[in-house]
């Protein structure tokens, strides 16, 4: 099996996208250039969505896949698990190592092969290799989602 490991904020939401809310939930919008990229990427490759985001935290995996199905996102199959919860002054969730929140999913899921991180961030630990990392400001690109398609069909 092939899986995506997708973070949202700086991947599927821009900075942008983080200035709009969807009224009434107040939930963030998604851009839809990468929401296009997320799609040619399990096009291509017949990957599946596990839930790596700081917004597992907040909103179940269920509630995510209502949320982003409206914006044209398949849905997730699981969420990465919770090894520690650390939140900032604000009440903001911070990722201690979500690399290792990955591992721990992987370990439990032999039956993966092939994957790839989606990220704006870099705290991947062992598995740097399999990040493909974005920015806040363009999100997913082409350029990204080639890469990802080039690691899982490999």
């Amino acid at each position: 099996m092939k899986v995506i490991f997708l973070d949202v904020d700086g991947v599927l939401c821009t900075s942008d996208c983080l200035r709009m809310r969807l009224a009434p939930t107040g939930h963030h919008v998604f851009n839809p250039a990468c929401v296009g990229a997320l799609n040619d990427i399990i096009a291509a490759t017949g990957a599946k969505l596990v839930l790596s985001s700081s917004w597992r935290h907040f909103m179940s995996i269920r509630k995510f896949n209502t949320h982003s199905k409206a914006f044209g996102v398949p849905p997730c199959i699981d969420e990465t698990p919770t090894l520690s919860q650390t939140f900032s002054a604000d009440g903001l969730y911070i990722a201690q190592q979500r690399g290792t929140e990955i591992k721990a999913w992987l370990d439990a899921h032999p039956e993966v092969d092939k994957f790839v991180i989606l990220d704006d961030n870099s705290d991947m630990a062992s598995l740097m290799d399999f990040l493909i990392q974005t920015d806040m400001d363009r999100g997913l690109t082409e350029y990204h989602a080639k890469r990802a398609i080039k690691l899982l069909n490999s």
